[in-house]
């Protein structure tokens, strides 16, 4: 699979294509990134459309690809996007999944946000219920990414092996993110208790986007 960037007028402005069409990330006058993939017929899917009201999708590369629910934004890392390619749609899904459980999810959203003092509580309860919830929270938003990205596809007509490469790329990478959470670490991923089965789980999902056409 072939990829390469397009030269952009501005630095923030990312265009990454290959035979299936365009990934493509461009800042508004607002300083919002709007995130869209782009099929070879020119028909798009923006991302940022699946968020909720009131939030936005910006650029931070000092913290890399984060939803910060007090600010209702989704921070992405242009750099992490430049070197990962198309592969990159899916962690921003997983951001719009977390940001989602936040609408959704009010219990669930105030004990994330304060997620430094249940990590630090002598309150052995917190402590759980933030392991608990810091899981579920990670098992449901990839697990929205990769039934989004197959959505997305379909929609678009979109060869998934043409934008994604082959089934063992796209497991690969995301089992990059639950073995250790990429810069995260093995601390980060001890609190999220996740199970081999759970991994299991979610990479089994990935399988179905190269098996299965049918949308179930």
């Amino acid at each position: 699979m072939k990829t390469f960037e397009s030269p952009s007028e501005k630095l923030k402005d990312i265009e990454l294509k290959n035979e299936a069409g365009v990934f493509r990330m461009k800042e508004n006058e607002e300083g919002e990134v709007i995130v869209e993939l782009e099929n070879a017929e020119g028909k798009k899917f923006v991302l940022n459309e699946l968020l909720p009201e009131g939030w936005k999708i910006v650029e931070n590369n000092d913290f890399g690809t984060f939803a910060w629910a007090s600010g209702k934004e989704v921070w992405i890392d242009t750099e992490e996007a430049r070197s990962e390619g198309w592969k990159y749609a899916l962690s921003v899904l997983h951001e719009i999944g977390h940001v989602l459980a936040f609408n959704t999810q009010k219990e669930h959203l105030a004990h994330i946000v304060g997620k430094e003092r249940l990590l630090l509580s002598r309150d052995t309860s917190d402590a759980e219920l933030f392991e608990k919830l810091q899981s579920k929270d990670e098992r449901d938003a990839w697990a929205y990414a990769l039934k989004q990205i197959r959505k997305v596809t379909e929609e678009l007509n979109i060869d998934i092996e043409e934008a994604f490469g082959g089934q063992g790329d796209i497991r690969e990478y995301v089992h990059e993110f639950l073995l250790n959470y990429k810069e995260g670490g093995k601390e980060y991923i001890e609190k999220m208790n996740l199970t081999e089965e759970e991994r299991e789980e979610l990479l089994a999902q990935v399988d179905k986007l190269y098996t299965h056409k049918d949308g179930e």
